[in-house]
């Protein structure tokens, strides 16, 4: 069997191109492969690395790169042996976004929406504290609210998203704005996103990986 070489700057779920534009990718994760990765996890890269032909070995450490979708299906092949905590938070929401929609051609109007994160948890920590390195799981309960600039609050709806990186809670967020607001177009520059304690007031510290 012939082997390749995985290319950096391309998803290694599905070989997107990650930074040409081409494919409209205006997110890109990078990960780190190791052998202490979870158990479904490391069986997630390996099915990568046998379609594609990949000339990498998970028995080793490497770094690779996935696109919002491929790193979202990742996220989700956890062991059943994560820890879990949560701790109450407030996220706000605010983007300006010009494109239109699919089922509308006037353009969009600038909006400003707030999600609120009600969780239960006897803990009162004021800070979501994630480590990337840390394979530990944190399970977040939130109820999604998104109030629109020009109209009243969507529907809210309950979730529970498995993180263990700034990047996952980033990732579901912007899955839950375009699948609440319906506007497929939306994209992660288009807004900025920031947290605070349940019961602090007052603004809010952005949210940003850097």
């Amino acid at each position: 069997m012939t082997f390749q070489e995985y290319l950096i700057g391309t998803c290694l779920s599905c070989k997107k191109c990650l930074y040409c534009g081409v494919e409209l990718i205006k997110i890109a994760f990078t990960r780190i492969s190791k052998p202490t990765l979870p158990l479904k996890q490391r069986e997630y890269i390996q099915e990568s690395i046998t379609r594609f032909g990949y000339s990498l070995d998970i028995t080793t450490t490497f770094k690779f790169s996935f696109c919002l979708a491929c790193n979202s299906a990742f996220q989700r092949k956890k062991s059943n042996t994560n820890s879990k905590s949560s701790t109450p938070c407030k996220i706000s929401l605010e983007f300006d976004s010009n494109r239109n929609s699919p089922e509308d051609d006037e353009p969009a109007q600038t909006r400003s929406n707030s999600i609120d994160l009600n969780e239960s948890d006897d803990k009162d920590n004021d800070n979501i504290e994630i480590s990337e390195k840390s394979d530990a799981e944190q399970v977040i309960s939130f109820n999604l609210i998104i109030k629109p600039f020009t109209g009243p609050a969507l529907p809210s709806k309950w979730m529970e998203i498995e993180v263990s990186s700034l990047d996952d809670i980033l990732a579901d967020i912007h899955l839950c704005v375009k699948k609440l607001t319906g506007n497929k177009n939306i994209m992660h520059p288009d807004y900025l996103v920031s947290f605070k304690s349940e019961k602090a007031v007052g603004a809010g510290t952005q949210l940003v990986d850097l």
